[in-house]
């Protein structure tokens, strides 16, 4: 228990956060974030700064009863001062002694303490107090915090949203919160955490980019500059990060997931290949009927969930935490991958959000749903000026896709061709005419023999056979595409 009463060294990189310090100075003070985002350094910081005793305590996972939290939290007080002798003795004793008179007898000693030394503050820090999830002891703790003595501070760090009644201290003014929110490293505390930590040679442009994918997580900012110290072209790395990376799996696999219990651990990795996250949809991915509460409770845990849309449920997972996610998913279940995208997928398009069950589709590589959706889709995508998404979902497919749908590939080129290089357009179109003209003219379908000869014509004279008549049908009542259809060939013109 010893060890629990020692702060942890100091980071040597450790960044001063004076706009956090400064707001704690009431008598409760809460602090609640995920991991690594610098909760413990910010207190260690700031104890070092007060000039005024400090009673420390981090919490181990055998602070799991009441009677062991405070002897503890006594046992730390100890080495302040004397005079707790009798409950510490009582708290230690094998014989269960109701816990609310101690309590009282340490109230009662420490209010004698600080009448003895007027004007002196005493501040007791609890770190990592997420380790001590018993009843009993949040009520013990919220008896102790109604009945602090004057120039007694207490403040809390937890992992998890604290389990009390705040709105009384909050209207007598005692309290201070901070959350996730307040403890992300703003864009310059990034950059000088990034001046302190990193000897590479970044440029301005690449540390604000290092910052931004981070969204203010210290410890995610801290594993990409380990990653970057094992690449060969910190540039490179830099400019084409994805957001993957073994540093970051490995992280969120061993400080977070492993404290997980297996249904918990089994949500957070199915529901990673989500970009947004409500209960239905997660049902559907899970076979549950529970993932609403799931997600509330992941939310209010501070498990790197945040409520985006509070009217329609939807959440989402940090950016890079998805990621670590999405990898640790890879490496223990690949053959999960497929069919949780079909489920998406699935999922969505019944619930009317057709470009995220495309995404999903596109991963899971049902290219005929893909191609089917694509075409359906052209004409109401393209009065939306959605082609550079029509355009997005072609350049994902592959080239066997368009082998049978000539009317896709019409599309393709002709939205490419204004918006790709000039060679990749023309490399697609000759790989898929060379792949059909590598079969025999007898076993070649009839929509294959319409994209051989619109591909030839194209590379013959620089126009699609299909354009005229596509201006034939500008006009056209049947087509019933409008302007819109005359002024980008879509598949029902170029079905001619």
């Amino acid at each position: 228990m010893m060890n629990w009463l020692i702060p942890p060294a100091l980071p040597e990189h450790a960044v001063d956060r004076p706009r956090l310090t400064r707001q704690l100075a009431r008598p409760i003070v809460l602090i609640s974030a995920p991991s690594g985002y610098g909760k413990t350094t910010l207190l260690n910081q700031w104890q070092h700064s007060l000039g005024s005793p400090v009673v420390w305590v981090s919490l181990d996972t055998e602070a799991n009863t009441v009677h062991t939290f405070w002897a503890a939290v006594l046992l730390a007080w100890q080495r302040l001062e004397s005079g707790y002798e009798v409950p510490l003795t009582l708290l230690q004793s094998p014989a269960a002694t109701p816990i609310e008179p101690l309590l009282t007898l340490f109230i009662d000693a420490l209010h004698r303490a600080q009448a003895d030394r007027a004007g002196r503050k005493v501040t007791l820090i609890i770190d990592n107090y997420h380790r001590a999830q018993a009843d009993a002891l949040d009520a013990s703790l919220r008896l102790f915090l109604d009945h602090l003595p004057p120039g007694v501070q207490v403040v809390l760090a937890s992992q998890r949203q604290f389990p009390f009644d705040l709105q009384r201290w909050r209207g007598k003014g005692l309290l201070t919160e901070l959350t996730q929110d307040d403890l992300r490293l703003t864009p310059e505390e990034g950059l000088a955490y990034l001046e302190r930590l990193s000897p590479l040679t970044l440029t301005e442009r690449e540390k604000v980019s290092l910052v931004m994918r981070a969204d203010g997580w210290p410890a995610g900012l801290n594993l990409l500059l380990l990653a970057l110290r094992q690449q060969g072209n910190v540039h490179e790395y830099v400019a084409t990060f994805s957001g993957h990376d073994r540093y970051l799996q490995a992280y969120v696999a061993g400080e977070i997931l492993a404290k997980h219990a297996t249904d918990r651990r089994q949500f957070l990795l199915k529901t990673s290949v989500l970009k947004a996250l409500s209960g239905p949809l997660c049902d559907a991915l899970t076979g549950g009927d529970d993932s609403r509460a799931m997600l509330e409770e992941l939310c209010r845990s501070n498990q790197f969930v945040s409520l985006v849309d509070e009217a329609g449920g939807w959440y989402q997972y940090h950016d890079l935490f998805a990621k670590a996610l999405q990898d640790q998913l890879r490496a223990e279940h690949p053959a999960w991958l497929a069919d949780l995208h079909h489920r998406a997928a699935v999922w969505l398009l019944e619930n009317g959000h057709f470009p995220d069950a495309m995404r999903h589709l596109l991963l899971a590589g049902e290219w005929p749903e893909v191609a089917r959706l694509i075409d359906r889709a052209i004409l109401s995508e393209l009065r939306r000026g959605s082609d550079h998404r029509i355009l997005r979902w072609m350049q994902q497919t592959p080239d066997e896709v368009f082998l049978n749908h000539s009317s896709l590939l019409v599309t393709f080129a002709r939205l490419a061709l204004h918006s790709l290089p000039h060679e990749q357009v023309i490399g697609r179109l000759t790989r898929v005419a060379g792949q059909i003209e590598g079969r025999p003219a007898a076993e070649r379908t009839p929509a294959q023999r319409t994209t051989l000869r619109l591909v030839r014509h194209w590379q013959a004279t620089g126009e699609w056979p299909a354009e005229t008549t596509r201006r034939r049908r500008t006009a056209s009542p049947g087509c019933g595409a409008s302007s819109t259809c005359g002024s980008v060939p879509c598949a029902c013109c170029a079905r001619g």
